[in-house]
């Protein structure tokens, strides 16, 4: 999350959006985080930690992925949800 931080002005430019619009990338990120901590608790203690791990590690990396090819800001704020 803190990564991002610095890149702001940069991401914004290249993008050709404004600085706030960047800015939703980090209230979404943190939107997306609190509601995953609410869904995987359930999901670990019925299916068990580890086969939920890696499903969020591999969502995580597909979302990786997604952010760092993201050719628009609307698909860069997607892949941070």
């Amino acid at each position: 999350m803190h990564l991002i931080v610095p890149a702001l002005p940069a991401t914004a430019q290249a993008l050709g959006v404004s600085a706030s619009a960047i800015q939703l990338t980090i209230t979404l990120y943190l939107i997306g985080l609190a509601a995953g901590q609410l869904l995987y608790g359930p999901l670990s203690d019925r299916f068990g930690r580890r086969p939920v791990l890696i499903g969020g590690l591999a969502l995580f990396t597909a979302a990786g992925a997604l952010t760092a090819l993201a050719p628009t800001a609307s698909t860069l704020i997607a892949a941070r949800v």
